[in-house]
């Protein structure tokens, strides 16, 4: 029975959080005891997801630029939604689905306030729009009753500068948004058929291939990727470089960028996949060089898929990646390091092999999804107790 259970509004500005980064929780909460209830922007994704996952939607019109006026009048349309439905728990994610939601549950005097922190902006910000950001996002600590950071080196940072209480600060596990599905990412022969099809369909049959997943975005690394596997093809014949995800446009890649990307016959883009197993699992080196993450649900499944990977040294991939155990770590922004270390995964066929055996035991021993959930689970109850 609904009205039994404890409901809940999971808040995003997009649905790709909702929908991807958090794909499969809310029904596996909802046999807990929990009735959610998901608001973003509308999209057919996140409509096709509240239908799956067996939740309701509202919509937010809420975009990720800053625009003062439309989203105040997303805030009193989310206080209006609040007023009505009076949820338990209002749960946010993303920087500008967060501000909102926290205050309007402050507001409304919603019982539970949470927001999840999954990668801060502000790191790469500087100057008077770093001021904004850290204020933005002091305003969202003040108004939650606690925070989830999906990296604990975040949590940590977020501490030391000042930005938050220790007391509200919280981590579930060792990290993530949502944990990973073991049985789901993992190498099998049927992925081996269909990466044989993409192959064939691609003509990478022969290829060395070198792949990303993810935004095709500027914070993403994607120009010094680019630029670093022109290098390659030089050096080394027979390359091919597979991106697998969206453009996006609020984070653009250059227009001299992009085309290199379709003008380079060994280059391919694929658009946004839902299943990137086959894509994981065609890899020969898996290259990460984003400048900022917070917990990289990508690399995680990259992990779990037995990728050979190439990660920038930054907050929750260095967190993953044990350098030279796991994967190799590189610094941000560098096209030498990102060609010098895929020359190593080129030439060094038992460094390859040996980095993607130990690769998934790190997802094994610390990121189960169940164990994730189970736990999340735990942390709404116990604080839904305390603040009755």
């Amino acid at each position: 029975m609904t009205e039994n259970k404890i409901k809940i509004y999971r808040v995003s500005t997009v649905s790709h959080s909702l929908s991807i980064l958090l794909k499969k929780q809310f029904s596996y909460l909802g046999t807990k005891g929990y009735s959610y209830t998901l608001l973003c922007s509308p999209d057919e994704r996140i409509l096709r997801t509240a239908v799956e996952e067996k939740a309701k939607f509202l919509p937010l019109y809420i975009t990720r630029s800053i625009s003062p006026f439309r989203d105040l009048f997303e805030l009193f349309r989310l206080i209006k939604y609040l007023r009505r439905d009076r949820p338990d728990i209002i749960h946010s994610h993303s920087p500008k689905g967060g501000l909102i939601a926290m205050i309007g549950g402050f507001l409304v005097g919603t019982k539970l306030r949470v927001h999840t922190v999954a990668g801060l902006p502000l790191v790469e910000a500087t100057g008077s729009y770093r001021f904004l950001l850290i204020c933005l996002e002091k305003l969202i600590y003040s108004c939650a009753n606690f925070v989830i950071f999906n990296s604990p080196m975040q949590a940590a940072m977020a501490i030391q500068n000042g930005w938050i209480r220790n007391d509200k600060v919280k981590v579930i596990g060792k990290g993530s948004s949502n944990g990973i599905d073991l049985k789901y990412f993992r190498r099998s022969p049927q992925i081996g058929l269909e990466v044989n099809e993409i192959k064939t369909g691609l003509r990478l049959n022969n290829a060395f291939v070198i792949s990303f997943v993810g935004r095709i975005a500027k914070s993403k690394g994607i120009e010094e990727l680019v630029e670093a596997f022109q290098i390659l093809q030089i050096k080394h014949s027979n390359l091919a470089l597979v991106l697998v995800g969206m453009r996006d446009d609020a984070d653009p890649i250059s227009s001299d960028c992009w085309h290199k990307i379709i003008g380079d016959q060994s280059i391919r883009w694929i658009d946004h996949k839902d299943d990137v197993r086959p894509y994981f699992q065609m890899s020969d080196a898996f290259v990460f060089p984003s400048y900022r993450e917070g917990f990289p649900q990508v690399l995680m499944q990259a992990c779990a898929m037995q990728c050979s990977i190439i990660s920038t040294n930054i907050n929750g991939a260095n967190e993953i990646i044990d350098d030279g155990v796991t994967g190799l770590l590189i610094n941000t922004k560098s096209v030498e390091e990102i060609v010098s270390s895929t020359e190593k995964l080129i030439t060094d066929q038992p460094l390859r092999e040996s980095l993607a055996q130990n690769s998934r035991k790190v997802i094994e021993d610390g990121y189960d999804q169940l164990l994730f959930w189970d736990s999340l689970d735990k942390l709404y109850s116990n604080n839904l107790k305390g603040n009755d």
